[in-house]
């Protein structure tokens, strides 16, 4: 398996950036309160059939406002259902680009979870906790592929799963959201483990080749291979050593071993 076959086996598909515009949309201001009729008003014999404005609001018995459909100066416009304590419970809703949103809170008016539709129209969840940071997404890219993803308290991308073009991978990130191990299976029917330094580069892969021969190679901090060990198919051992530019410079199989050892 390639340098190149590893990398897309690492290729996030799910951004789940859309989580921070559900945020920013949720819930939109409820503090203003429902005005007084001075008597209760009778219905008309002819109401109108279109009515014309910018917000609606819904008031129970005690004139607390439990629900608003509006329309933002942004173009976002949602229908937001709110407690009997005043917290934003429930809102539906499409963002200034057009992207349809659901969300739902908790008791503290906070955002637990979202779905949405990207652009693309490819959907995604996301799960937030108590302080209202990311810490997970379930989604598909415009392809169709599916991907979980895990976040840390800072919601900063811990752990990615992903299945790509139908060949499942796993990717672990270290703090400043670089991938350093990473786990899959190729289009080829190879498998690799590889893993990188805390500049995200290739550093060391151990995998298998289709037809089951086991290889480990070892690269340097410019991401050019220095050395590998394999076995041919013909499961001889194979160490090879190789310059800054990835030229072979000294290859040793199985009888170069021996003949060492000989000689010793």
């Amino acid at each position: 398996m390639g340098r190149k076959q590893f990398s897309a086996l690492l290729v996030v598909v799910i951004g789940l950036g859309l989580a921070g515009g559900v945020v920013g949309w949720v819930f939109i201001g409820h503090s203003a309160s429902a005005q007084k009729r001075s008597e209760p008003e009778r219905a008309e014999s002819d109401p109108p059939k279109i009515i014309l404005t910018e917000e609606i609001r819904l008031i129970d018995k005690d004139r607390k406002v439990r629900a608003t459909l509006s329309v933002q100066p942004d173009g976002s416009m949602g229908l937001h259902f709110i407690d009997q304590a005043g917290r934003p419970r429930l809102a539906v809703g499409l963002l200034p680009d057009g992207s349809p949103v659901l969300n739902l809170a908790d008791q503290n008016g906070r955002l637990r979870t979202g779905l949405s539709l990207m652009e693309d129209g490819s959907p995604g969840l996301a799960f937030h906790d108590q302080d209202g940071k990311l810490r997970a997404g379930l989604g598909l890219d415009h392809k169709g592929s599916p991907g979980l993803a895990f976040y840390d308290q800072r919601s900063e991308r811990r752990l990615n799963l992903i299945l790509l073009d139908g060949n499942p991978s796993l990717g672990l990130y270290d703090p400043k959201d670089k991938v350093r191990i990473g786990l899959g299976v190729g289009g080829n029917r190879g498998s690799a483990l590889i893993l990188s330094d805390q500049n995200g580069k290739l550093r060391a892969g151990l995998g298998l080749q289709p037809d089951g021969t086991p290889g480990f190679k070892l690269y340097d901090g410019g991401g050019a291979r220095r050395a590998e060990l394999a076995l041919t198919p013909q499961g001889k051992p194979d160490l090879s050593f190789f310059d800054e530019s990835g030229n072979r410079q000294e290859r040793r199989e199985r009888s170069s071993f021996n003949s060492s050892r000989n000689g010793q």
